[in-house]
């Protein structure tokens, strides 16, 4: 056995944990403190850079990737160091993201699973009925009653001056409460790098609060793929399933106790995600998902008790998961697709979901046509030289002032690199100075690179020729798709 010792700047946090000879320093990292890289120990990214206090021998590889500065500091990759010996590593502190959380209304009739009716126990008593149960079943007009409201029917008809709360749903009434209480929902989007979870009043449909985190999941890839590879064994299916969970209990019980609510409250929770995402939360294995021809368990919606999949709500709260329709075509976008309503416009509409996945539908008619784009996380600032995730310190916008390049980072904060919005203004400022030509060359007199910006430290933030051709992927990717959904429905571009 050995010693790691893991110290967190800048408030040299450190923890120290016993490890077992030749483990990779990655897994280790992942699994014990939450360490995560963009391809999840993949050997791919070249980004989990770790410093080392020990003098450890460099790989081949890390020779190749690391510069003479780093090594110089005593900097490896995660991925290629394993343990054989003792180990004092120092981590940079976790990057904080900005992640969009507004929230788009749309006008329409709620109709929940789960329902509430407040009635007063005197006026249950005037209805002339052979018994109670039967009374109840006048005001809600079910076939069955479940023993759990039996039981506190009897008590509850013991004081007239009260108000009791009826929980139901088309054919039971699963309880009975005895007072007036409000039913709630919580819609969940879980994508690959983010989890937006919504609070909703269900009796008015009211949004009343929401959280948003990044995708703790990113621990073990950044990506779908890299995901499903860490999925193959049955440990590694647990541990990514464990953790979307505990993640969205967290994320739900930090809903209830800001707006003190109650966790019998939680009536019915939505659920929606790519098909990835869907099948990791219930324990699915996604092998089938990862190779041709890219075989689905299932496509239909899932409706299960919170209990059964794992989540925190009421005895009697539904998790209902939106379906999807194949493999990569999963139901965020079909949820997309009902909040924009435009499977009942006559118009022709196009739906972009640009991301790794790249999945898009078009609407014609009385048909609906889509498809999935292998984008790549280029637009996420993965494979990209200088890319960071949308981070306090990203460059996210770049633009020109008095024939100057200018720029702007989330947070105001000093600038560490650049995500996918930034790269993409870089890339239309260098087509509009003509130093990248039509087939995406960039042209650079002495350079490798072009420089945008300056980290505190010096060191220089910029792009490359090879950056430009990620992006020229990502977008051909995405342009490849349209136009196959336009070939497939005999839509022209005019349209």
């Amino acid at each position: 056995m050995y010693q790691l010792k893991v110290v967190h700047l800048p408030n040299q946090v450190t923890k120290v944990i016993e490890v077992l000879k030749r483990q990779c320093l990655h897994h280790l990292l992942v699994n014990e403190l939450g360490y995560h890289a963009p391809c999840g120990g993949n050997k791919a990214c070249r980004k989990c850079k770790v410093k080392l206090i020990e003098d450890v021998p460099y790989t081949e590889m890390e020779q190749e990737v690391l510069t003479q500065e780093e090594m110089a500091e005593h900097i490896h990759l995660a991925c290629l160091t394993y343990i054989e010996q003792d180990l004092t590593v120092i981590l940079e502190s976790n990057q904080t993201y900005q992640i969009a959380q507004d929230v788009y209304e749309v006008e329409r009739t709620i109709n929940p699973m789960v329902k509430r009716k407040i009635i007063e126990i005197k006026n249950l008593k005037k209805i002339q009925s052979s018994d109670w149960c039967a009374a109840i079943k006048e005001e809600i007009p079910v076939n069955d009653i479940s023993l759990k409201a039996l039981r506190k029917l009897a008590r509850l008809l013991e004081d007239e001056s009260i108000s009791i709360t009826i929980v139901h749903d088309d054919e039971k009434i699963l309880d009975l409460i005895g007072f007036e209480q409000l039913g709630y929902g919580v819609a969940i989007d879980i994508g690959t790098t983010t989890v937006v979870a919504y609070l909703y009043n269900l009796m008015t449909g009211v949004h009343t609060d929401h959280v948003v985190g990044i995708n703790q999941q990113q621990n073990f890839g950044f990506d779908v793929i890299s995901r499903i590879k860490y999925a193959h064994t049955k440990q590694g299916l647990e541990a990514l399933s464990n953790t979307i969970k505990n993640q969205l209990n967290s994320m739900l019980k930090k809903l209830l106790a800001r707006n003190q609510l109650a966790q019998e409250q939680i009536d019915e929770i939505v659920i929606v995600g790519n098909t990835v995402m869907m099948y990791l939360l219930l324990g699915i294995t996604p092998k089938s998902l990862g190779v041709a021809p890219f075989q689905c368990v299932f496509t239909q919606t899932m409706i299960q008790s919170a209990t059964e999949v794992g989540l925190c709500g009421g005895e009697h709260c539904q998790v209902i998961l939106v379906p999807h329709m194949a493999a990569y075509v999963g139901a965020d976008i079909i949820s997309g697709v009902i909040a924009t309503a435009m499977d009942q416009s006559e118009d022709c509409q196009l739906l972009l979901d640009i991301g790794t996945n790249g999945e898009m539908v078009l609407v014609k008619g009385n048909k609906m046509y889509c498809c999935a784009t292998a984008a790549g996380p280029a637009f996420e600032g993965a494979k990209i030289e200088c890319g960071v995730g949308g981070v306090y310190g990203a460059i996210n916008k770049v633009d020109e002032k008095n024939d100057q390049l200018t720029y702007e980072t989330i947070g105001d904060q000093a600038p560490i690199g650049l995500c996918g919005s930034g790269i993409i203004d870089v890339i239309a400022y260098l087509l509009k100075i003509e130093m990248i030509d039509e087939t995406g060359y960039l042209e650079l007199e002495k350079k490798d690179e072009f420089t945008i910006a300056h980290k505190e430290d010096g060191a220089s933030i910029y792009i490359t020729q090879k950056d430009v051709r990620e992006i020229q992927l990502a977008k051909a990717a995405i342009r490849a798709g349209i136009e196959t959904l336009f070939a497939e429905s005999d839509v022209k571009v005019s349209e």
